[in-house]
């Protein structure tokens, strides 16, 4: 980590524990490096959850739609008297209802 004090950069090391240890002085071109460098992991890090929140969004669409289709698929089947079993109806009509709210 470091540390910016006026015109002088420090540099600490993170323990385990929590605390800080001095390592020493450094030059303002490589705090310079330093600061560059974590802010490019920043902003790859962005773009990473940027990239998962939208594969997310895309499984869930696809998910709602082979619900659909299988919905639509159930649907021809009995209106076409192809499977007209009351124990298959009742769950149409469940899943008709969830789909409308």
């Amino acid at each position: 980590m470091i540390i910016q004090r006026g015109k002088n950069s420090y540099c600490y090391r993170s323990l385990q524990d929590g605390k800080k240890e001095y390592v020493g002085k450094i030059t303002t071109s490589t705090a310079r490096a330093f600061l560059a460098a974590q802010k490019q992991k920043k902003v790859e890090e962005a773009q990473r959850n940027k990239m998962r929140t939208e594969r997310d969004g895309t499984r869930q669409a696809g998910e709602h739609l082979a619900n659909f289709l299988h919905l639509v698929g159930r649907t021809h089947v009995l209106l076409h008297g192809w499977y007209t079993r009351k124990s298959e109806l009742r769950p149409m009509k469940g899943i008709l209802h969830d789909n409308a709210t």
